[in-house]
């Protein structure tokens, strides 16, 4: 077992970048467009499926007697589940949530402040228009202050002789102007870079939620008697916490309920109970 929980890989097993790239076929034979809404938790998903899988591998001899089962859902799955933890890493690394545009800023703003004192001596020396410094002033909000910095910047080096602005801002200034937009684009949630990675999670989802609810399907049938299909292959969707619905009625418990309904085929809207916009962001 990882540190992160995840179980380890088996050794050959594609993971990270490489698991996309073996998943090519499966990815490219589905339509984005055609994929219904589904609401699983990437990474829970995936660690449930990877726990499930030596189990779920025990029972292939039965498996394997049913004339239309796919053995390549199970002899896949491994490398399916690591894809879509690599898609969901891809789309946390991009999302507000990881953005460093609070840090940046501090030390944007702070610059501004240092680069503004240097362009009033300017102003001072007639060396710069007064009405210059007065509009970058009056900058105010996050887009400015990047527009502000990107300014002085220009100020600073067209009259930088190492006495009114050190070596060391002016470096720093060109690293905020460089990384600040992409920063600010990923905090307000308009990263270009963000929207076809949420699509890659979405079919690599699609394909892992196909192949374990073909297996789950199959495995009812074999294990009807034994009634333990759901042991094996645990739900992947994450379990709902009580309701004052359900508070109340845990006085008065209900009989045992049946087995969790299979994970809907994603490639089809669904009226799966568990449907919901989880994973449309």
């Amino acid at each position: 077992m990882g540190e992160t929980g995840i179980p380890e890989p088996t050794p050959g097993t594609p993971t990270g970048q490489a698991a996309i790239d073996a998943m090519k076929a499966e990815i490219g034979a589905i339509d984005p467009n055609k994929v219904g809404i589904y609401n699983i938790e990437a990474l829970y998903a995936a660690t449930t499926i990877l726990r499930a899988l030596p189990a779920i591998k025990a029972q292939l001899p039965l498996l394997e007697r049913l004339f239309d089962f796919d053995r390549k859902n199970v002899d896949q799955l491994e490398t399916y589940a690591h894809g879509l933890i690599h898609a969901n890493a891809q789309v946390i690394a991009h999302s507000p949530e990881t953005s460093n545009f609070d840090e940046l800023a501090v030390q944007a703003r702070a610059l501004r402040e240092e680069f503004l004192r240097v362009a009033d001596l300017l102003v001072g020396r007639r060396q710069l228009a007064q009405s210059a410094v007065d509009k970058i002033r009056e900058g105010q909000g996050n887009l400015d202050l990047i527009s502000d910095v990107s300014a002085l910047l220009v100020i600073v080096k067209e009259h930088q002789d190492g006495a009114l602005v050190r070596h060391e801002d002016v470096a720093l200034a060109e690293k905020l102007v460089a990384e600040l937009p992409t920063a600010y684009a990923q905090h307000s949630g308009k990263d270009p870079k963000l929207e076809p990675l949420l699509q890659l999670r979405r079919v690599v989802g699609a394909v892992v939620i196909f192949a374990y609810s073909e297996i789950v399907a199959a495995l009812r049938y074999v294990r009807r008697r034994q009634e333990d299909a759901d042991t094996i292959a645990p739900s992947i969707y994450v379990p709902r916490g009580p309701g004052k619905k359900d508070a109340a009625e845990a006085a008065n418990p209900a009989p045992a309920p049946s087995p969790a309904p299979t994970p809907a085929n994603p490639l089809v809207p669904s009226d799966n109970p568990f449907d919901g916009t989880g994973n449309k962001r």
